[in-house]
């Protein structure tokens, strides 16, 4: 079995996981949990392969400051790939554990078992994998591969996956529902047509509305900061009708919009007459008008985002590759990558292209 690319980039056991705190196992995915059970599905593979039950496993989803790059969370790809990591990197760290246990209580590896987390000896020795932790704060993922045997060591299943009860009752989950003190609200208002051009927007008609603080027009970009968000929303559908836009209507060299050819018959032509044949012509060029829409994803909630800048940039999305996000966001405004940090939040409705990168990149 070869190691993902992951364990090359980040070689080191604490980079997955953390026993700094007693009694708990944190372990750092770089793939987000979008309601797929992920989390629960990563919590059980650690889990059975240290012998450590559910409730004491924490898993701390994609941060960029803090987490694994395991690129995008994607293609029903998660337990492939962040499944099959972390479970080198607990292999491996159940062995250093019980290395680490030899040495401290002077007793071989072959006469240590563990439950829960606690290291005995067949003569009545004990010590925690918590008791350990600091001389494992240089360990790399060794050479030790993960078995199926490895897998079938415990079996700590809950009845359900916890965050459910929570989601449930309608407790605070999502970033949606996440609350700073002193906190504005922002709506970016789309222009009309992917190619319309702002020619003329009143700023001072709309910084006068009860709430607003500001109203940025960068070219074509049109965003309002208000106190609240429902005052956002206000100032945002009034900028709609106020805004003037130039008028864009796309045609072909023949003057037809591209949507009337929707349902219109297709047209074929042969460009070789045999599946490894020379081409009919020796040199020919193509030429066309493509088009694009705008598609509404039908997402089951509406995107957010939080932002706090305080000499670096912290970004709250529920983006599936904060990594992928963090790069962009650094791009557009100039900073350096080490200045802005994103972190993962779940948020509904994050299945297909949803807008959760562009809402933090507004």
């Amino acid at each position: 079995m070869k190691a993902p690319d992951s364990i090359k980039a980040h070689p080191f056991l604490r980079d997955w996981i953390d026993l700094s705190q007693q009694g708990l196992v944190v372990i750092r995915s770089g793939k987000a949990e979008i309601g797929q059970g992920i989390h629960f599905a990563l919590s059980s593979i650690v889990g059975n392969i240290l012998g450590i039950p559910l409730d004491q496993i924490n898993v701390r989803g994609p941060d960029t400051d803090q987490g694994p790059d395991e690129g995008l969370t994607a293609g029903s790809l998660s337990v492939q790939q962040g499944g099959t990591a972390l479970a080198y990197v607990a292999v491996n760290l159940k062995s250093c554990l019980f290395d680490a246990a030899s040495h401290r209580l002077a007793v071989p590896v072959a006469k240590l078992s563990s439950r829960n987390g606690v290291i005995k000896s067949s003569d009545g020795q004990e010590i925690s994998y918590w008791e350990l932790a600091d001389e494992l704060s240089e360990a790399k993922v060794g050479e030790w591969l993960p078995s199926w045997a490895d897998l079938e060591t415990g079996d700590h299943r809950p009845e359900r996956r916890s965050e459910i009860d929570a989601i449930v009752r309608g407790d605070t989950h999502f970033l949606h529902d996440l609350v700073w003190p002193d906190m504005l609200h922002a709506r970016v208002v789309r222009p009309r047509n992917i190619l319309s051009h702002l020619v003329k927007l009143d700023v001072d008609a709309i910084t006068v509305l009860p709430g607003v603080i500001h109203v940025e027009v960068n070219g074509d970009f049109i965003g309002v900061i208000a106190e609240q968000e429902d005052q956002a929303v206000n100032a945002a559908l009034e900028i709609q009708k106020v805004a003037i836009w130039e008028a864009f209507q796309q045609t072909d060299d023949a003057g037809v919009d591209p949507q009337d050819y929707i349902g219109a018959p297709a047209e074929s032509e042969w460009v070789t007459a045999e599946p490894n044949g020379e081409l009919l012509e020796q040199s020919w060029t193509r030429s066309a008008l493509y088009s694009r829409p705008f598609i509404a994803h039908a997402s089951i909630g509406p995107s957010c985002a939080v932002a706090i800048y305080d000499e670096r940039l912290t970004v709250w999305s529920h983006s599936q590759g904060v990594y992928l996000l963090r790069k962009e966001i650094a791009r557009v405004l100039e900073m350096s990558e080490s200045n802005v940090r994103v972190i993962h939040s779940p948020g509904a409705g994050a299945y297909g292209h949803n807008g959760a990168d562009d809402c933090a990149m507004d």
